[in-house]
């Protein structure tokens, strides 16, 4: 199948200033680094200190990592006022914009002109202009499908993954590793079942990458049965849960 008639069809009204990202990585690796569970059970990458890091949302309650107290790049998603686990996320986010130890990490931000995704009221996605206020760089998702040029189409969101997985590509990576990116939302109630709207989409994205990005390599650091494990190449570290990984 041919994506492209499907994904230039969302033009992105503010996502012009991305055009400076195209290529700046060009044939390096880098790590996404998500927050499941199986982040716990990471050890580095052999040579990841030249890996260009990215990490999402609530990533530096892992500081302990030492790969993720260098990260490059952080990407926030969106429902900045909506509360998670007893707190606004915007306290994830400001703590993070507002850190003088983090100054040189390039922080981005899911936003919206209306301060809303998709039509929907009180989720609290924040404006681009908000975004710079904060310090971040605003970039608009879509809901419909992958951007293979981020400078003039949407994002596809859904999940702030994949935003980034479509930031990553544009910069020219050719090797992503996926750590902690286990299908479950970050939700204790999807970790056994994982959660089939994110595995759908995991798929479509490599189907379509594999189209666009047919050189780039995806590896899965530490899959689970329940999330991305035989989605992409899978790399096992140590046993985990019965698997070994």
């Amino acid at each position: 199948m041919n994506y492209t008639a499907t994904y230039e069809t969302y033009n992105s009204k503010f996502n012009a200033h991305l055009e400076k990202y195209k290529n700046i990585h060009k044939d390096k690796s880098a790590i996404l680094f998500g927050h499941g569970p199986t982040l716990k059970k990471y050890t580095p990458i052999h040579e990841s200190d030249s890996f260009i890091k990215v990490g999402v949302n609530a990533i530096y309650d892992y500081h302990s990592k030492e790969d993720i107290k260098n990260l490059n790049y952080w990407f926030f998603g969106s429902e900045y006022f909506v509360q998670k686990v007893g707190r606004d996320k915007s306290e994830d986010m400001d703590s993070i914009c507002s850190n003088q130890e983090l100054k040189n990490l390039v922080r981005f931000t899911s936003s919206w002109e209306a301060g809303r995704s998709h039509g929907e009221i009180g989720r609290g996605n924040i404006t681009p202009e908000r975004s710079k206020e904060l310090g971040c760089i605003p970039y608009e998702n879509n809901l419909g499908y992958f951007s293979h040029d981020i400078s003039k189409y949407s994002t596809l969101g859904h999940d702030v993954v994949f935003p980034v997985m479509q930031f990553l590509l544009y910069m020219g990576i050719t090797k992503i590793y996926l750590v902690g990116c286990d299908c479950g939302y970050a939700d204790p109630a999807c970790v056994d079942t994982g959660d089939a709207h994110l595995i759908y989409w995991w798929n479509e994205l490599k189907k379509w990458s594999q189209e666009k990005y047919p050189d780039t390599k995806i590896i899965t650091v530490n899959p689970i049965s329940t999330g991305l494990e035989g989605v992409f190449d899978d790399m096992y570290q140590e046993t985990f849960n019965g698997y070994s990984i």
